[in-house]
């Protein structure tokens, strides 16, 4: 007796289920993708830059910290006028007022940048770039930058190193143009964080 052939789709195993995604660590819910995964997490070496100089900045900042200087000696030399307290006074905060503006562009903005790295934290996934920063008065950000096949990147080579790999374009009070970069600043093991980058690129993460 021949055997029967049945082509019933009754007769065949039923298919397996399809596997779950892992949930998202702890913090990350409603952030992450389904399926995306952490792959490095790090902040940048604490410390002031060298690269942060700007030595047109700083130049400027010397001349309007002397020039306040020099304000606030004269001042201080000039005999009392009656009833002039007040004026005297104010005249005395307005040096003031510019001595600290020329202390701060001299080289103030570089202890600034600093101290707003140590606030800064990096998170890179097999899909996107995480740049979180808080402000001195609390205020979070977190950006996202997705990483891809096309994503320019620029990398310092040095350790601690930087890698860049976006820009953007934002508009100043005033209504000009100009172009920041957004990247993982002053990070250690940047070699090998490099490395993840460019296996996200070529999708090596993914597989």
């Amino acid at each position: 007796m021949s055997e029967r052939i049945t082509d019933d789709a009754t007769d065949l195993p039923p298919p397996a289920p399809a596997k779950a995604a892992p949930p998202a660590p702890p913090g990350w819910e409603g952030i992450l993708d389904p399926g995306e995964r952490i792959l490095w997490q790090g902040k940048p070496v604490r410390g002031i830059d060298g690269d942060d100089f700007n030595p047109m900045r700083s130049a400027m900042g010397v001349l309007m910290t002397g020039f306040a200087i020099f304000w606030l000696t004269k001042l201080n030399t000039m005999p009392d006028m009656k009833d002039g307290a007040p004026i005297k006074a104010f005249m005395s905060l307005f040096g003031l007022f510019f001595v600290a503006m020329g202390i701060n562009t001299a080289g103030g903005y570089m202890i600034g940048n600093a101290l707003k790295r140590a606030r800064t934290h990096y998170t890179l996934t097999d899909r996107r770039a995480f740049i979180a920063s808080s402000t001195l008065w609390g205020k979070k950000s977190l950006k996202s930058y997705a990483i891809g096949p096309k994503t320019p990147l620029e990398y310092d080579g040095a350790e601690p190193g930087t890698i860049l790999f976006a820009r953007e374009t934002r508009q100043s009070s005033k209504g000009r143009h100009y172009t920041v970069t957004a990247g993982f600043r002053r990070i250690a093991d940047s070699r090998a964080v490099y490395r993840k980058i460019r296996d996200v690129q070529t999708g090596e993460m993914t597989r």
